[in-house]
């Protein structure tokens, strides 16, 4: 059976590679360390990062336009 996920995958390998006796104490630390990650689905990711270069985008438009604006103010007489 052929594992669906990367934590799957790598108990898989850790069933095959080590000792029976030693399998259930591997796997409770695997779980542990991995769970002090905040884990989220690639798409979720990647929807999160497109929304913070669209904001980027957006203050460096912002920064030019008040620059511009700034810029009138120095030279008006």
């Amino acid at each position: 059976m052929a594992a669906t996920d990367p934590l799957s995958a790598l108990l898989a390998m850790l069933r095959e590679s080590v000792p029976r006796e030693h399998q259930a104490a591997i796997e409770d630390k695997v779980h542990d360390f991995l769970g002090q990650f905040a884990l989220v689905p690639k798409a979720d990711f990647e929807a999160q990062v497109a929304v913070i270069e669209n904001l980027e985008r957006q203050a460096q438009d912002l920064q030019q336009r008040i620059d511009t604006l700034e810029h009138r103010g120095t030279n008006a007489p």
